[in-house]
Order: structure tokens, then C-alpha cells, then sequence
């Protein structure tokens, strides 16, 4: 997955939650989407 098209995998999925263990990708774009988005290893 190096560039998915979040917009398209938020409309599939029931709860769209990602944990992103490598920090990749922007919260801000993920949580317009509609992503509940965890980083881990990030201070909240």
C-alpha cells in the first residue's frame, strides 16, 4: 500500500480505524475523511 485510496477504503469499511505503527500517513487528510486515526508510538 504504498499510495491507497483512503477515500475509497473508508466507503467499504464499517468503523474506519487505522493504527499506523510507521507513522506514515497525514492525520489531518485521514480524519477529514472520516478516519478515527491512531498513531502509535506518538505522543497525544
Amino acid at each position: 500500500f504504498r499510495s491507497p485510496d483512503f477515500e475509497e477504503i473508508s466507503k467499504r469499511l464499517n468503523n474506519s480505524i487505522i493504527f499506523d505503527g510507521r507513522n506514515q500517513y497525514n492525520k489531518d487528510n485521514l480524519e477529514k475523511i472520516g478516519f478515527e486515526y491512531h498513531q502509535i508510538g506518538v505522543k497525544s
